[in-house]
């Protein structure tokens, strides 16, 4: 099983977009069973795919029970192949729950409980991470940092692997992806050429529409540029993890 997590200290940089259109792309195009794990309290990857799904605040009972199997908790999402573990406002007041057993012996049970379940498992992070989600980011195979194309690119990512560093000590492997970029605009081109290397998601009014329609850019704009760019990002993350 891969763990591949989308995770930015800063809001507004497309990470719910580009994890639940990763999801789809890990469903659809590779056809390999997925998991989106919905980490953020705000809700947004749940409320796209969860199918009008009933909060019922127990999404901290992955964490705080030790007989709860996460697989009990797990919900059929809009996406044909792609499972959601949704989020809800209990995740709030995840730093303060006070475990009984070692965390990270319950993230193992946690990790090992989906192993024969699911190939990919994609993560959609809170800017602050808990203890327990940094450990859970710890677990993934890559890091996928959605950055908005300005003259502080590199800084930011260099912001990010300093922060992924002190919560979690050894991290995962970052790979950063310009997101919303507008190649029209002087500093988002400027961005872009300077680190030409990094895959870019285009800004689309279909990523707006997403919240709209409940469904991935890629389902209702599917020759649009940004599920183009999407297709290739995942092409990119799948020969990373090694096919």
């Amino acid at each position: 099983m891969a763990i591949i997590a989308v995770y930015n200290v800063k809001s507004g940089t497309g990470k719910t977009a580009m994890a639940v259109n990763l999801g789809w792309c890990s469903a659809q195009i590779s056809e390999r069973s997925t998991l989106l794990w919905d980490l953020d309290p705000q809700e947004a990857a749940s409320d796209i795919i969860g199918a009008g799904l009933t909060v019922k605040e127990d999404a901290a009972q992955a964490f705080k029970a030790k007989h709860i199997d996460p697989a009990k908790l797990v919900r059929t999402s809009t996406v044909k192949g792609l499972d959601l573990l949704a989020t809800d406002a209990s995740l709030d007041n995840l730093g303060q729950i006070k475990f009984e057993m070692s965390r990270k012996k319950r993230l193992h049970k946690l990790v090992d409980a989906l192993q024969n379940s699911y190939a990919h498992v994609i993560l959609d992070c809170p800017p602050a991470l808990t203890d327990m989600g940094a450990q859970i980011l710890r677990s993934a195979q890559v890091v996928i940092v959605p950055i908005i194309p300005s003259p502080r690119s590199e800084q930011i990512l260099s912001e990010v692997q300093d922060y992924l560093g002190a919560e979690t000590g050894r991290h995962p492997p970052l790979l950063p992806v310009h997101s919303i970029a507008d190649s029209s605009r002087n500093q988002h081109r400027s961005a872009l050429e300077h680190n030409p290397k990094w895959p870019v998601i285009p800004m689309s009014s279909g990523l707006q529409k997403m919240s709209f329609y409940k469904k991935p850019v890629m389902e209702f704009e599917e020759s649009d540029p940004v599920s183009l760019a999407y297709r290739s990002l995942w092409n990119g993350i799948e020969k990373k993890l090694g096919g």
